[in-house]
């Protein structure tokens, strides 16, 4: 027993007003034709939906408009999933808080330390009486400085100037920001991609030229373009058939795609498909500067107190410190490396995004000003559009009734 559905499945039956055909919901989805049917089968028969048939052998499937809530009541595995989802929502949160602070305990930790040896270092100096200054000479220069420097008050000018702004992350999520970003942004681009293409389909009534999707697939090669080829995982995935003109125009027809369950309006979808480049935080940039103060505070202490272990202060706890003085040098330098080292690599990938992008626009503007062959070719592929509309009245089947009671009213009616 199915105990789950795709989510864009239960999307398009909802933005489908409930329903809706195999190919129009294909289409919303993007999903393969078989897919899209066995995904409707098994919903209708858990969520208390109906199949109908009309004359033409189309099938549309109806579903109530609260078959979510049908579904949750049926599945308390669903309602166990949601629970852990919440959760587990709680728990990533808590580990993006996690490394704001331990950066700042870092900070502290090491602070304490130093200051813990220079006081060690001094009592032995003191105990001396007297003796080289040298030591203390250097000593004094860094600390100096981090009496001079208070990160908490740099921070809150930072807040102060922006006052009245409001803003998406705390500091402490956006230190995970700064240091590991915001996850792809084009993470759901092949979802989308045939979102758009099975809206283009239906709007065109499902009879296109290979150039009407160009503008929404990534490179094609030359070869690819001369023969088509690339138009073949479309065709796969809608269940269309090539047609030739007379000419020997080469343009594609979807026949799942050219009926309806009802009048709907063409769908609004932009001319090309555009990939969103890579942001390198969603921090602000007084919480990246803040990021960057305290990173850099941290090697700091973590260098100065790597040259005061190497003195013997007597202290039992310094022994624990040295212990973990690798681990706290190490994120000291990865704090401050990994930023740098993903900034670059986004450079790089953003520069593809947009050559890709300029690729298809040029596609998209390729059909806004045809060529003469171009112009034949689509006029070829819009003498083959149509657009059926399954009305209540051409049904001849429905599970809503029973059998006998469609015989009899049949009976009835001749």
């Amino acid at each position: 027993m199915t105990d789950s559905f795709p989510p864009a499945l239960l999307q398009a039956i909802e933005q489908l007003d409930y329903r809706a055909t195999v190919g129009e919901v294909a289409a919303q989805t993007g999903w393969e034709l078989n897919r899209t049917q066995q995904g409707l089968l098994t919903l209708a028969a858990d969520a208390g939906g109906h199949l109908q048939v009309a004359e033409s052998g189309e099938m549309v499937f109806l579903f109530p408009p609260h078959f979510r809530t049908l579904l949750s009541q049926k599945y308390w595995r669903l309602r166990w999933r949601a629970f852990w989802g919440r959760v587990w929502r709680v728990v990533f949160y808590l580990i993006r808080l996690s490394f704001g602070v331990v950066l700042i305990l870092s900070i502290l930790l090491m602070l304490a330390a130093i200051i813990a040896i220079l006081v060690a270092l001094s009592s032995k100096e003191g105990d001396g009486g007297g003796g080289d200054d040298r030591g203390w000479d250097f000593f004094f220069l860094p600390t100096d400085i981090f009496w001079i420097f208070d990160p908490g008050a740099v921070y809150n000018r930072q807040e102060a100037k922006s006052q009245g702004r409001r803003r998406e992350l705390n500091f402490l999520e956006a230190v995970f920001s700064f240091l590991f970003g915001d996850g792809d942004p084009n993470y759901r681009l092949e979802e989308k991609r045939w979102r758009l293409i099975g809206a283009v389909l239906r709007n065109r009534g499902g009879a296109v030229a290979g150039e009407q999707i160009l503008p929404y697939l990534d490179a094609v090669s030359p070869q690819s373009l001369e023969t088509e080829d690339y138009l073949l995982p479309v065709l796969a995935r809608f269940n269309g058939y090539p047609q030739v003109s007379e000419r020997g125009e080469m343009v594609y027809t979807f026949p799942d795609l050219q009926s309806a369950a009802q009048e709907r309006k063409r769908s609004l979808i932009p001319p090309s498909l555009q990939e969103t480049p890579w942001r390198f935080s969603a921090a602000s940039p007084g919480q990246i500067i803040g990021a960057v103060f305290l990173g850099g505070v941290n090697l700091i202490l973590a260098l100065i107190l790597g040259h005061l272990l190497a003195y013997d202060t007597g202290l039992e706890i310094i022994n624990w410190i040295a212990w973990l003085y690798p681990f706290l040098l190490a994120y000291g330098v990865g704090f401050l490396a990994i930023p740098l080292g993903r900034y670059l690599v986004l450079q790089r990938l953003n520069q593809n995004i947009r050559q890709r992008n300029q690729s298809r626009e040029a596609q998209a503007e390729r059909l806004l000003n045809p060529s003469s062959a171009l112009r034949h070719k689509l006029d070829f592929a819009r003498g083959l559009e149509r657009r059926e509309t399954i009305t209540p009245e051409s049904l001849v089947y429905s599970t809503e009734s029973s059998v006998l009671e469609q015989l009899e009213g049949e009976r009835n009616l001749g």
